[in-house]
């Protein structure tokens, strides 16, 4: 058995650099994703909301969010 497993690790030993390389490298498509999702929720909240409104007890303050689900292929905003 020790044998069989030594062997079969040492057989993945030259495609290493590539397994370890396909993770590091950046995924420029998501990340483009991600800056859409971010710049159409920027814009819909500088359209749709004010960040401060005057009430009759002072300012209210408010600020959104938003997230890039890659299992889904959606962009979340909320307020």
């Amino acid at each position: 058995m020790r044998v069989r497993i030594f062997a079969g690790v040492a057989s993945l030993l030259p495609f290493a650099h590539t397994l370890v390389s396909a993770y590091a490298e950046p995924n420029t498509v998501q990340y483009e994703l991600q800056e859409r999702c971010g710049k159409q929720a920027a814009e819909v909240f500088k359209t749709e909301y004010t960040a401060v409104q005057n009430t009759n007890d002072g300012q209210m303050l408010s600020n959104y969010r938003n997230h890039y689900s890659a299992t889904l292929n959606k962009c979340f905003f909320w307020k």
